[in-house]
C-alpha cells in the first residue's frame, strides 16, 4: 500500500524480536496512529528500507532506533 489507513500497521510486528529488516513502500503515512507501537519490541539492529522523500520518525511508531536506513527511489 503506498497510502496507510487510520491503525492500519499498528502493533503490526510488536514483539516480533526476530524482525531486522522492514522494506516500507507506503509514502502517504498520515493517516492517525498508522504505524503506532508497529515495530515495539523488533531486533536491536536492523535495516529499515524506504522512499527518500517518505519521513517517518524514529523510535517504535517508526523506524527502530539502531536500525540502519537505506532509501529507494520511485521509478
Amino acid at each position: 500500500a503506498t497510502t496507510l489507513a487510520d491503525w492500519c500497521y499498528s502493533y503490526m510486528f510488536q514483539g516480533c524480536t526476530r524482525l531486522n529488516r522492514v522494506t516500507m513502500t507506503a509514502t502517504d503515512i498520515s493517516a492517525s496512529k498508522c504505524l503506532y507501537n508497529w515495530l515495539d519490541k523488533v531486533s536491536l539492529t536492523g535495516k529499515f528500507t524506504k522512499n527518500a522523500s517518505t519521513y517517518i520518525e524514529y523510535g517504535p511508531s517508526g523506524i527502530p532506533n539502531g536500525w540502519e536506513v537505506t532509501y529507494y527511489e520511485n521509478n
